[in-house]
């Protein structure tokens, strides 16, 4: 199980302005459960995936794993230890130019400690419709394939907790589902809770849970805004 409590980052703006705090309180999530954390652009759902993740270090307040602290500030894991805890689909997609598909995903695999990952990435890159793509480069590839590897990527490793960021913004109707399939069926099929931040309202509709996020960022000294999630 995973909880957080008076979660906050604050953030000061360029040019003197006054300070940004976003706030999120109250927010359990159970294992396997599915989660569509909902808000418009600049509400906090990046900030807060990432918190979450321990990609990024709150200002205050904590994240707690079973009841335990998660380590969340950057470093205190080491970067295999939490890519193997969580597995993150990102916006900006983070592909090795360089590489081919199939090569990215290898590498991945790699830095995993999967002793066989030739298999586990035919069957996940298959499986969002990019199997006749694999040898493609990302410069090769339309932004939404690029957007179906970042969630292959995901699936090489059965995480504790999978997170995606906009996982469909960039997809139509036909992929946008594939990929929300795709991503439920993983974290059944592991065990995973999935959080997904999202404006998309098929997808909202799609997951069992949401979590609204206030449609806008506050000042430091303003009233707190909160958004609770109720238990499985």
């Amino acid at each position: 199980m995973i909880r957080i409590e008076h979660l906050e980052k604050r953030y000061s703006p360029p040019g003197g302005d006054s300070p940004i705090v976003l706030g999120f309180d109250s927010l359990t999530i159970a294992p396997s459960q599915q989660v569509a954390v909902a808000g418009p652009s600049g509400s906090g759902k990046t900030t807060l995936l990432s918190m979450i993740g321990g990609f990024v270090e709150p200002s205050s307040g904590g994240v707690t794993w079973n009841g335990l602290p998660w380590p969340g500030k950057p470093g205190a894991l080491s970067a295999r230890a939490r890519a193997r805890r969580v597995g993150f689909v990102f916006q900006e997609l983070n592909l090795l130019p360089s590489l081919s598909l199939f090569e990215n995903l290898e590498a991945a695999g790699r830095f995993l400690g999967l002793p066989e990952a030739d298999p586990v990435i035919r069957r996940a890159l298959e499986r969002v419709g990019l199997a006749k793509r694999l040898r493609h480069k990302p410069d090769q590839l339309s932004r939404g394939e690029r957007q179906r590897a970042a969630v292959a990527r995901a699936a090489l490793y059965p995480h504790e907790l999978i997170l995606a960021d906009e996982p469909t913004a960039s997809l139509d109707r036909t992929n946008a589902d594939l990929v929300m399939d795709f991503l439920i069926g993983m974290a059944l099929d592991n065990g995973s809770a999935l959080l997904v931040a999202t404006h998309d309202p098929l997808v909202m509709e799609t997951l069992p849970c949401r979590f609204d996020l206030p449609a806008r960022r506050i000042a430091v000294g303003s009233a707190r805004r909160k958004g609770t999630l109720p238990g499985p």
